[in-house]
């Protein structure tokens, strides 16, 4: 699944629409559009401001729109995923704020 459904997908579940889009966050609801039918790109900043709405990060955005392109199931249900992206950034806030010690107790159990 691409970046842009993954987008549309979380839009929908929150039960927001293209204008809602574009008046919460000044984006082109064309451009948002055009981004969710994989028809052109969003822009950093633009995708930035995407971000902060849904509260999360690019690097989470990125990381679930390639983990539900090996499970497309996850797509067909707007909450699930929803809850994917919350939980996983949640998941990155609590490492980000753990001590030195605990990161590097849990980056040693990664290795």
């Amino acid at each position: 699944m691409s970046l842009g459904a993954t987008v549309c997908t979380l839009r929908k579940a929150r039960g927001l629409t293209l204008s809602d889009i574009e008046q919460l966050t000044r984006i082109n609801k064309g451009a948002l559009s055009r981004f969710e039918r994989d028809l052109e790109g969003l822009g950093s900043e633009n995708f930035d401001r995407l971000c902060i709405l849904f509260g999360t990060t690019p690097a989470v955005l990125y990381a679930v729109a390639k983990f539900v392109s090996k499970h497309p199931e996850i797509i067909e249900d707007g909450t699930k995923l929803h809850k994917l992206v919350r939980s996983l950034t949640r998941l990155i806030d609590r490492y980000l704020s753990a001590s030195d010690q605990t990161r590097l107790l849990i980056n040693k159990l990664l290795d």
